[in-house]
């Protein structure tokens, strides 16, 4: 175990949800029955999940244990949606524009085709062996990034297995590291859950709005319920026409993972940037779309919010696009200060290796102070995240950009960068100096 303090500046990576790519495969058809029948798992999700992920036994003594509890949190993320009106922040943060009503009229059967109770319009099956090419990114994304999931979306009939690949990352990921509420777990449960007090999920300001921004909402259930909307035989029941013409994707119906941005906030970016250009993927096509929507549903009813933020009028500011340069008004308000003491900010990685191989034996645990040395941002694991060559660690804080740490097993340092600067433990640039103890 090592311990570096270390100064900082601010970046703006994301770990994507997995792409809707076919997976080439035998395919089972079998008959079409309630929704425990139409959901299965491989041999593999018989294994543990890993010693670093937050799910461990005796609850979680199986990776299908944590799948099954994390897909009925995706029922239960439908079906709290499916009767959402559509002036509800919760639908108009995610889709609008041209053609709202056909937009919500997809909406909502998509989750009334997920949603308790119902006749299933799919049969999946979960395979936890994913770990080759199926679960990297494409040549259009950073290629040290990696997907939680892969769906095979190809066309296909109700009763047509699709396989969900579930890659490494889904077991330690941001994204997927927590559950929705469950009241048996009492207060301050730890990960992978949180209460509903103001230091778990539901944490608002005197006007009804969550003081944490969008994505720290993201949970398991809501990357599960992406992963559906990919499906073409579930797409096609809830309305969505397939692009037609000679392309392989020609009859598929399924939804694309058309945003720029990560998750809820890239969602909302999305819709933004239809709004402005029609021409581009319309937001009952985007999977994402479905998943913030019906995540931001299920917290303002937890936690009674008003809604998750930032608020609409404040939302250009946290997506990954920069906004245009203000134009300067003699009337207006300022603009809100940010969530931190401005100036120079620092932070503490404390390095830990294991005995496992050199490709998975890296930790980091951070500890972020702004100005003032009040902390914005901290690991909640004591172990920390893998910050190794292949999964670096994505640090998320209170500041604007992720924090992307990876450990170094040849000459023993540690790289950084944050919104593009770039520094090593050893080497002092821009400003961004380490001492290291």
């Amino acid at each position: 175990m090592r311990s570096l303090s270390l100064l900082a500046l601010s970046l703006s990576l994301y770990l994507p949800h997995a792409l809707a790519e076919p997976i080439d495969k035998h395919l089972l058809e079998r008959a079409l029955v309630k929704r425990k029948g139409a959901v299965s798992y491989d041999a593999n999700c018989n294994e543990a999940p890993p010693s670093n992920s937050g799910y461990k036994p005796p609850e979680f003594p199986t990776k299908k244990s944590v799948l099954e509890k994390a897909y009925s949190n995706t029922v239960e993320l439908a079906t709290g949606a499916a009767d959402i009106a559509q002036d509800s922040k919760a639908f108009s943060h995610y889709f609008g524009g041209d053609k709202t009503e056909d937009q919500y009229k997809h909406f909502k059967a998509m989750m009334s085709g997920v949603k308790e109770d119902t006749d299933q319009y799919f049969s999946i099956q979960f395979e936890c062996s994913g770990t080759g090419d199926d679960c990297k990114n494409t040549k259009d994304r950073s290629p040290n990034l990696r997907r939680v999931a892969v769906t095979d979306a190809s066309e296909g009939g109700p009763n047509d297995q699709k396989i969900i690949q579930i890659c490494p990352s889904f077991w330690t990921s941001r994204q997927t590291r927590f559950l929705l509420y469950d009241s048996a777990k009492g207060d301050s449960p730890g990960v992978p859950y949180r209460d509903k007090s103001s230091s778990g999920w539901c944490d608002k300001d005197k006007d009804g709005v969550s003081k944490q921004k969008a994505d720290f909402f993201n949970n398991a259930g809501h990357s599960l319920l992406h992963e559906l909307t990919h499906l073409d035989s579930l797409a096609k029941q809830a309305g969505l026409q397939a692009p037609g013409g000679n392309g392989e994707d020609a009859n598929r119906h399924g939804t694309d993972d058309a945003q720029d941005g990560k998750e809820l906030l890239g969602a909302r970016a999305h819709l933004k940037a239809y709004k402005q250009d029609n021409e581009i993927t319309s937001p009952d096509y985007n999977a994402e779309s479905y998943a913030a929507a019906a995540t931001e549903a299920y917290f303002m009813k937890l936690c009674d919010f008003k809604e998750i933020a930032p608020k609409e009028d404040e939302a250009a500011t946290e997506t990954t696009t920069p906004p245009s340069p203000p134009i300067p008004t003699k009337t207006g308000s300022p603009p809100p200060p940010p969530a931190y003491a401005t100036g120079t900010c620092c932070f503490h990685l404390t390095e830990t290796e294991t005995c496992a191989t050199d490709d998975k034996n890296l930790y980091g645990h951070v500890k972020l102070l702004d100005n003032n040395k009040d902390v914005i941002g901290e690991t909640e694991s004591e172990l920390g995240l893998p910050m190794n060559d292949n999964e670096p660690y994505r640090f998320g804080s209170k500041l604007k950009h992720e924090l992307v740490i990876t450990g170094e097993h040849q000459n023993d340092y540690v790289q950084f960068n944050i919104n593009g600067l770039d520094w090593k433990s050893t080497e002092p640039k821009n400003g961004a100096n380490c001492d290291v103890g």
